[in-house]
This record gives C-alpha cells, sequence and structure tokens, in this order.
C-alpha cells in the first residue's frame, strides 16, 4: 500500500461500501460488512497475512481476528440497522470514480487517459479531506499471481504521477491520501472465461472518497 501524506480510515474497495465496528474493546477483533450499492460491481477483497476472502452479497460479513478471517454470512437488516444506526444516519458524499487504460502492451496510458490526469487530480484536491483509492485491473490473460503483480505496478505508476501533479497543484497543507491496489484479474471490467485479452480490462480505477 503506497500512502500519500496524510492517512484516514474510509474503507471503500471494489467499488463497495462497507462498515467495519470492533467486536470488544478488550479484543482487536473487527466486523466487516459489505453494503448494497448502485454499481454493477460489488464485491470486497479482506486480505490479512493468515488468508483472504471475498464478500460479494449486500449485508455479507465476516470477522477480522488475530488466528484469521472467519467464514462470511449474512447479516440480517435488523442486525446491520442494531450495529450500525449511527454510521448508516450519516450523509456520507459517494465516491467520484474515473478509469484510466493503457496503450497496449505498454505501462504508459492512452492518450485520452492522459488528458484526465487534470480533471482527476483538481477532484482529489477539492474533496480533500480525502482518500483516494488506485485500483489496478487486468485481463485474464496468464496467471493470477503474475496479474495481480502487474495490476500492483499499474496502481503505483498511476500513484506516481498524481503524486506529482497533486504537489505542483497544491497551495497550501491538505489532508490528502493516496493509496495504491492491485486486483489483478479479480474485478473485470468486461467479464471474460479466463486467458482472453481483453484491453478494456488492462486498467485503473480511481475512487476518490
Amino acid at each position: 500500500m503506497n500512502n500519500f501524506l496524510f492517512s484516514l480510515l474510509i474503507l471503500t474497495l471494489f467499488s463497495g461500501c462497507i462498515c467495519t465496528q470492533p467486536l470488544a474493546t478488550n479484543t482487536s477483533s473487527t466486523t466487516v460488512v459489505l453494503l448494497k450499492n448502485r454499481k454493477a460491481h460489488n464485491a470486497i477483497i479482506i486480505s490479512t497475512k493468515k488468508g483472504k476472502q471475498k464478500l460479494d452479497k449486500p449485508r455479507e460479513f465476516l470477522d477480522v481476528k488475530k488466528r484469521g478471517l472467519t467464514k462470511p454470512k449474512i447479516m440480517s437488516r435488523r442486525e446491520l440497522k442494531r450495529r450500525f444506526k449511527i454510521l448508516l444516519s450519516l450523509k456520507i458524499p459517494q465516491a467520484k470514480s474515473y478509469r484510466l487504460f493503457f496503450k497496449k502492451d505498454k505501462m504508459e496510458l492512452t492518450n485520452s487517459s492522459k488528458k484526465l490526469i487534470g480533471k482527476i487530480v483538481k477532484s482529489i484536491i477539492n474533496r480533500a479531506p480525502s482518500i483516494t483509492d488506485i485500483i489496478g485491473n487486468t485481463d485474464t490473460i496468464g496467471s493470477e499471481e503474475k496479474n495481480f503483480k502487474i495490476s500492483m505496478k499499474q496502481s503505483t505508476y498511476v500513484a506516481s504521477i498524481l503524486k506529482k501533479e497533486i504537489l505542483n497543484a497544491l497551495t497550501g497543507i491538505k489532508d490528502i491520501s493516496l493509496e495504491s491496489k492491485g486486483y489483478g484479474e479479480l474485478d473485470l471490467l468486461i467479464p471474460t472465461a479466463n486467458n482472453i485479452a481483453e484491453e478494456r480490462n488492462r486498467n485503473v480505477e480511481i475512487l476518490i472518497k
């Protein structure tokens, strides 16, 4: 994870919103719940040193514990409202989303994507204090492990561009965080079978919160 400037605790991954809540003050356990959104893709991957789990159903949740992740379950609407009443009542603005694409077989943005950089930087600064997720995605060519590495390189590359432009544009200190992430082939923009070359799936999604 690549953190830029100050970091805030807002968790939104894979275009899915989540609620988090400690299970008890004397434990390090945390409950993670996936909320419903209006997008076609609504999922999140919770990853720790002891494994990872994918949540992709509304109100699906798991507990993050010292010994690892629990098996995902569905939380009832009543339980969700009881445990997250205050958080759910907050009027949090929706994340602003952009998607950048790469030239064929190159770690270089297309010309049309390059033109979006200025607009993205302006959005990041205007929404400060903010967290921006920079999420690399690939197609299904190659192994899953290799695609994770490629997607991470993509997100780090875009983060370096944004960081430079933000520093050039800032006129004062603002609370901004850039976080680089790689999802490999797990969040396809265009669903395909395995080993299918699809240029539109080789992209970086920018989520500004």
